[in-house]
């Protein structure tokens, strides 16, 4: 395989990864992510999102960032190819 394909595939791991690890972990915040109910004075200190859904969402923007580079050095490789 050429390595534009492997990374390819490494970005739409990463991404699958963190679409299943957010859709795993139960949801926490519930009604309370209502944004008037959201101020200091109703939520006490309590983080509506816990470390799961940072690493979740973190784990599928780098997925997506590695998919689009990916895409945009094929689409390169190929319109350079084609000028030729």
């Amino acid at each position: 395989m050429r390595r534009s394909t492997l990374l390819g595939l490494l970005g739409a791991a990463i991404f699958v990864a963190g679409l299943v690890l957010a859709l795993v972990t139960p949801a926490s915040a519930g009604w309370t992510a209502y944004t008037p109910l959201s101020g200091a004075s109703f939520s006490s200190g309590v983080m509506v999102m816990d470390r799961t859904d940072l690493w979740a969402m973190a784990a599928s923007a780098l997925g997506l960032a590695v998919l689009a580079g990916t895409v945009g050095y094929r689409l390169g490789r190929r319109r350079a190819r084609c000028r030729d």
